[in-house]
């Protein structure tokens, strides 16, 4: 039964939070045997990793240096005009959610809409697998708000299927609530089963409890509604307590700063598949401490 292992992780803010997910690639891909998870691949949403806010080519190269497959990016991803030259290269595994409405200049139409690794299973050397992995922005409670994600879940798949009939798809859903990301869920894994195998919110920076399979026409697909996020452990979401609370207080001037000082945490879930099937076996959260 050739199976891959999946591993994804949440927002990655700022410098901890790059710091945390350098440390927490090389965690996910050592063998189980020395403590890790034995990925075969590795995706992250990286959409604060420049300061909180968009992701920098310095940022975007540290994270693939590290080993990452693939970069996504949610509601900040035109924070950072500079990277929309990655967006626009086909070699490079990045891509912004693909139902995000353009503010002014930052329309970027060439955009591919989905990344896309090639996976070779542990089990089955001589085996490789296509996974390709898109973004939805979702609609409540988000200042900016995507076009309607579940059509844009529909038309993406079609797009895949068109491009690659077999590949097996990871596919975030990026927003505020968890209704919503777990409504989303369900309309991939109905919808689209045997085909979208592994589904993770993000955005909140918080870790959900939630883990588990999606069973839907003889199929499953691992589900976690939010990952969480890669960054300081002692702040509030990666950020400072004060500039946090200053903010919430609406005061006037107060800015929401990086909480440099705080230990890293990489937040996020591992997914294990059985390509054969096309199905989720498991769903797990993960926290891996820097050390």
């Amino acid at each position: 039964m050739p199976t891959i292992t999946i591993g994804f992780l949440g927002d990655v803010v700022g410098r901890p939070g790059r710091a945390a997910a350098v440390h927490a690639a090389r965690v996910l891909r050592a063998p189980i045997e020395q403590g890790g998870y034995a990925c075969d691949a590795i995706i992250a949403n990286a959409e604060n990793a420049a300061h909180g806010r968009g992701l920098h080519l310095d940022g975007y190269r540290e994270l693939r240096g590290a080993g990452l497959d693939a970069i996504t990016l949610g509601d900040h991803w035109s924070d950072k005009p500079m990277i929309f030259g990655l967006l626009e290269n086909p070699n490079e595994p990045i891509s912004m959610p693909v139902n995000a409405t353009p503010s002014g200049s930052t329309d970027v139409p060439s955009a591919k809409p989905f990344v896309t690794i090639d996976v070779t299973p542990k089990d089955a050397p001589t085996q490789h697998v296509t996974l390709c992995a898109f973004t939805v922005l979702c609609r409540s409670f988000m200042n900016r708000p995507g076009e309607d994600p579940f059509a844009a879940i529909d038309e993406t798949m079609t797009r895949i299927i068109g491009a690659h009939p077999n590949a097996l798809v990871f596919l975030e859903t990026h927003g505020e609530a968890t209704a919503e990301k777990a409504g989303l869920a369900w309309h991939a894994a109905r919808t689209h089963p045997g085909r979208i195998i592994a589904i993770s919110g993000t955005h909140t920076h918080v870790q959900t409890n939630d883990a588990r399979l999606l069973e839907h026409a003889g199929h499953a697909a691992g589900f976690l509604t939010d990952a969480g996020m890669c960054g300081s452990w002692d702040g509030v979401t990666g950020f400072t307590v004060e500039s946090s609370i200053k903010s919430l207080q609406r005061t006037q001037g107060a800015r929401l700063q990086i909480d440099d000082d705080g230990a890293p945490r990489a937040c996020g879930v591992v997914f294990e598949i059985d390509t054969a099937s096309r199905s989720a076996l498991s769903a797990r959260a993960v926290q891996v401490p820097c050390e």
